[in-house]
């Protein structure tokens, strides 16, 4: 008995020590493949809930990475409201203690106080969504087509191609995200059409494990920055040399080199800054299919046609190039066969079209991307109304941003502070000079967010004050630039909250991350100058 309780003993004591051999190994092989998914750079997928088809790995970190994030805090949905409340709040202050003016003929005539009331707090932001409902609705019917589009399935087999296809190499998507954005807005000058193409490319950078502030800066950021360097958008260049006098490539060379100047440095630093984050799906960006892996040309080409025929459509080709053609279709059109007319109803030329002509286009893309693609009545209409669901809360805080010049240009009067600021901070000096017309046009900036109207009002004080004609490119290039570079910040530029909202991005955590690149651009625009002052 003892020899046999022995023998089972021994027993034992084998099996034990197979079964620590086996452990062994299987503890050297979980950590053979740790070792491999390191050297790989390979980082674990995403786990996505079972009805989200999602196969992107995500991206591998860079070199300037910092640990992926993914405990963002909670976004504050009224964060935005907030300071643009108290931007309109200032400026009620202001005008209890500033008196009104205006300008007649270029020259400033100064009038009584003309302090806003209880009243106005209501009245003016009710006017102001009612008078700038066009970009509301634009907002909203973007939303609606990218609704649709998420809901063919070929939205989410596009984003997972681009992903895939730079997994390995996301610098280079970045780098050719911020420099298609910028490109085109400082050619075009039309950034609410350039807008359509954002949450698509915020869509795959966000898989790449960009950070939303990352992914926000590469798109929004970089068309903010081609309205700084503008080459020859209309909306600032084309303004600028219609109103002053100037000639279509004045300063190029100049501006080129801003441009790229700015570029680069914007692409540096979101490489620099950037934290990665793991794609929360219950954010905007995130895809949404039907289950059905579907072909993707006819959206992209719908996608595509669209934005194209915008930008066609919206840049005014006789004041930015003196291309009449457009113009002179119209009219032949109108003159020789009116029974187009009669069909298509009102419209304007090419070159023309603007808010509620691009609303237009978003809403017949969207009935062709689910008329290709088969979607039911049911489902176009249900995805389209998810989409502006979605989107509503970025289009009334791009509405409400414009409170503030609503409240200035729409005195009764005629009569604003903004004006008599403004001729104030001219008189320092007789001549164009360069701290004088940056404060300036600073200061036109946080009143002003659309530099059309900046333009038109001042145009002709700034002629009448200045008249050596020599200096007027020198002085628009410093409104163009200077003005672009608070569209940066303030939060009355309209992309901007728009932007952030979209994303979900606190202004005040905007802030922090983009002081460093506001300054850098700030001192670059302040050396280009003086370099050109040096040289006059």
């Amino acid at each position: 008995m003892v020899k046999k309780e022995n023998v089972k003993n021994n027993n034992k004591k084998e099996l034990n020590k197979k079964n620590n051999k086996n452990n062994k190994k299987q503890v050297v092989k979980e950590k053979d493949v740790k070792e491999i998914k390191k050297s790989s750079n390979v980082v674990e997928p995403v786990k996505a809930k079972e009805e989200f088809k999602i196969k992107i790995e995500a991206a591998p970190k860079g070199d300037n990475h910092a640990e992926v994030n993914t405990n963002s805090k909670k976004y504050n949905k009224f964060d935005l409201l907030k300071w643009i409340g108290g931007l309109f709040l200032i400026l009620v202050v202001l005008t209890w203690v500033v008196k009104g003016g205006q300008f007649s003929s270029g020259t400033f005539a100064e009038a009584d106080y003309e302090p806003l009331g209880l009243l106005d707090l209501i009245r003016i932001p009710i006017s102001t969504l009612v008078n700038y409902a066009s970009y509301t609705v634009l907002i909203l019917f973007i939303g609606g087509l990218y609704g649709v589009m998420k809901k063919t399935g070929a939205y989410d087999v596009l984003v997972d191609k681009l992903a895939n296809k730079f997994a390995h190499n996301r610098k280079v998507f970045l780098a050719t995200t911020v420099t298609f954005f910028g490109l085109l807005s400082a050619i075009t000058g039309l950034q609410w059409v350039i807008v359509i193409l954002v949450p698509l490319f915020v869509s795959v950078l966000r898989r790449l494990n960009y950070s939303r502030l990352s992914s926000f800066m590469a798109t929004v950021g970089a068309i903010l920055v081609g309205n700084i360097g503008c080459i020859y958008g209309f909306n600032i260049c084309g303004y600028l040399n219609y109103y002053i006098g100037l000639d279509i490539n004045q300063d190029v060379f100049t501006k080129v080199i801003l441009f790229i100047m700015l570029i680069v440095i914007l692409t540096i630093y979101i490489n620099k800054n950037n934290k990665d984050e793991v794609i929360n799906l219950e954010d905007n960006e995130k895809v949404i299919s039907n289950g059905e892996k579907r072909s993707v040309w006819p959206l992209v080409s719908i996608l595509v046609i669209t934005v194209v025929l915008l930008l066609v459509a919206g840049y005014n080709w006789y004041y930015g190039t003196g291309y009449n053609g457009f113009v002179n279709l119209y009219e032949n059109i109108e003159g020789n066969y009116a029974w187009i007319n009669n069909v298509i109803g009102q419209y304007s030329p090419f070159g023309y079209w603007g808010p509620t002509e691009f609303t237009m286009v978003l809403l017949i893309a969207s009935m062709l991307i689910a008329w290709l693609y088969s979607l039911s009545l049911k489902d176009t209409l249900s995805s389209f109304a998810e989409g502006c669901k979605k989107a509503l809360r970025p289009a009334l805080y791009v509405t409400l941003s414009s409170v503030i010049i609503y409240a200035i240009l729409g005195t009764s009067t005629g009569n604003n502070i903004y004006f008599t600021i403004s001729n104030a901070i001219l008189g320092l000096s007789e001549n164009v000079h360069a701290l004088v017309m940056s404060l300036f046009s600073f200061v036109s900036g946080l009143f002003l967010n659309d530099f059309s109207y900046f333009v038109g009002y001042m145009s002709s004080p700034l002629t009448t004050l200045y008249t050596d004609t020599e200096m007027y490119a020198y002085m628009a290039l410093i409104m163009q630039t200077i003005h672009g570079f608070v569209m940066l910040f303030v939060p009355t530029s309209m992309i901007l909250v728009g932007g952030l909202s979209y994303l979900k991005i606190d202004y005040k955590e905007y802030l922090k991350y983009i002081w460093m690149f506001l300054l850098q651009v700030l001192v670059i625009c302040l050396i280009i100058f003086v370099a050109i002052a040096m040289f006059m």
